[in-house]
C-alpha cells in the first residue's frame, strides 16, 4: 500500500469512528492516543514479542497518518522532502542514550568562519 492511499484509508476510518470532522480535527485526542501507543511499543519491545511490537508500530503509524491528515498535509510529499533534507545532513555519534542528532542542516547557511546560525 502506498503512503497516500494509507493516509486516505485512515481518514475514512476516522470518519467511521465518528471522530470530529476533519475540518475541525481532534488533534489533541489523536496526539494523546499516539503517546499511549508509543508507550505500548516500548513495552512490546521490552517483552521481546515481535508480533506485538509490529502491531503496536502499525498502530502508531496509523495515528501518525491521522495526525498528518488532520493537519492538512500529505505524508508522502512530506516524507520525500524530509528525506531529501536528511540525506544532506551530517550526523553526530550516538549520545549516552543512543540518540543520533543532525549536526548540520542543509537549509542553514554556513558563514566564512565555518559556523552556522544554529550554533549561536
Amino acid at each position: 500500500m502506498q503512503i497516500r492511499e494509507a493516509q486516505k484509508r485512515v481518514a475514512d476510518l476516522n470518519r467511521k469512528m465518528r471522530r470530529r470532522p476533519l475540518d475541525n480535527p481532534d488533534f489533541g485526542g489523536l496526539w494523546n492516543h499516539l503517546r499511549e501507543e508509543l508507550d505500548e511499543i516500548w513495552k512490546e519491545y521490552d517483552r521481546g514479542t515481535k508480533q506485538g511490537l509490529f502491531e503496536e508500530l502499525a498502530d502508531a503509524q496509523v495515528l501518525l497518518l491521522a495526525l498528518t491528515h488532520s493537519a492538512g498535509a500529505d505524508m508522502e510529499t512530506e516524507l520525500e522532502a524530509k528525506m531529501n533534507i536528511n540525506e544532506q545532513r551530517t550526523w553526530t555519534p550516538p549520545d549516552e542514550e543512543g540518540v543520533i542528532r543532525h549536526a548540520t542542516d542543509p537549509r542553514t547557511p554556513i558563514s566564512d568562519d565555518g559556523t552556522t546560525s544554529d550554533e549561536t
